[in-house]
């Protein structure tokens, strides 16, 4: 079900609006992998990392994703998402 709920989000008008912006390749467009350089969901949290040229929207772009997961997802499916960025790494938690 997380598979599909993602597929969407990448394949929304929002996402390709992002794209635009960040002067994304267009065989990227409405795919995961080039959004996302990493998704895991571990129990009910799922951890992203975007790919660099998505970091400069990074905080519109997870609210949207946020929103998009709960409305798309069963209550409790995932209950917060943490953002992964930069090196050194840190970590961003959204609750969902």
């Amino acid at each position: 079900m997380l598979a599909v709920v993602l597929s969407e989000f990448v394949q929304s008008d929002y996402a390709r609006e992002c794209c635009n912006y960040c002067n994304i390749m267009p065989l990227d467009y409405g795919q995961v992998e080039g959004m996302f350089e990493s998704l895991q969901r571990v129990d009910s949290k799922l951890v992203v990392k975007l790919k660099r040229s998505f970091e400069q929207r990074s905080v519109q772009l997870l609210d949207k994703l946020a929103k998009h997961l709960r409305a798309r997802l069963p209550p409790g499916a995932i209950q917060r998402m943490e953002y992964v960025v930069g090196s050194p790494p840190s970590t961003r938690v959204i609750i969902i």
